[in-house]
């Protein structure tokens, strides 16, 4: 019996500051009231014949809590509304791989505790003045970088992200363990999104595979681990620990 990830959670520590190209495409999501009500849906790009049942791990996080297995605090990531969908769209496109019962979710990571209820608390705060036309417009665009404007060269060289994984295996024996991963590179708004769109178009463009079915694909459907392989060889790090 091959094993199985029953699930897995993502948990994000980041250093580094957006760019005002990447607020200002928020603000544009949040003007699109469809766009808000159907991000509510966790499986919002999976096809209507694969919608599983839904699990607590794939509620959008909304709370602060203690996580055993990091030892520290998790809290909402903002990411997570869209990384999270598309990785629940690979499921439903490479059910063979993932197996009928996968869950996946996603958090930033801190140490403190007052850190973690100050900083979901401010981004509460953002969410619900970006979801105002009147104080989105008037308020909230005085105090945030305007398009075209971001971190400086020397701001994004100490710049970083780290990504940890812990997914609960299903062993042929029936017992469960869990396996770590981890992934990290440096500034992650600017030189490695750079990186992955880049390699990712090298890759299209040259890989010879079969395309997993399906209307829009996903990086894991589409490209897979040759992806992966690119971006080791751009300098992002992908480790895995027993």
């Amino acid at each position: 019996m091959k094993k199985k990830a029953r699930t897995v959670r993502g948990y994000v520590v980041l250093n580094g500051k957006p760019s005002g190209g990447t607020i200002s495409t928020m603000f544009t999501l949040m003007e699109d009231k469809t766009t808000v009500k159907a991000a509510g849906d966790p499986f919002l790009l999976n096809a209507t014949e694969f919608k599983p049942p839904r699990s607590a791990v794939d509620k959008n996080y909304r709370s602060v809590s203690y996580d055993k297995d990091m030892k520290g605090w998790i809290t909402p990531f903002v990411m997570a509304v869209s990384n999270t969908r598309v990785v629940r769209r690979s499921h439903a496109l490479l059910r063979e791989k993932y197996g009928d019962d996968f869950h996946y979710n996603e958090y930033v990571f801190m140490r403190s505790f007052i850190v973690a209820v100050v900083t979901t608390f401010f981004m509460f705060v953002f969410l619900i003045f970006a979801s105002v036309g009147f104080l989105r417009n008037k308020v909230l665009k005085r105090f945030v970088p305007a398009p075209g404007t971001g971190p400086s060269a020397e701001e994004r060289a100490k710049s970083f992200f780290k990504y940890h994984i812990i997914a609960t295996i299903e062993n042929a024996d029936g017992t469960s363990s869990k396996v770590r991963g981890l992934v990290k590179g440096g500034d992650p708004g600017y030189t490695e999104t750079s990186k992955m769109v880049a390699e990712a178009a090298i890759c299209l463009a040259t890989q010879r595979r079969d395309l997993a079915q399906g209307g829009v694909l996903t990086p894991a459907s589409a490209m897979g681990s040759t992806l992966i392989d690119r971006l080791q060889d751009a300098g992002i790090s992908f480790t895995l620990e027993q």
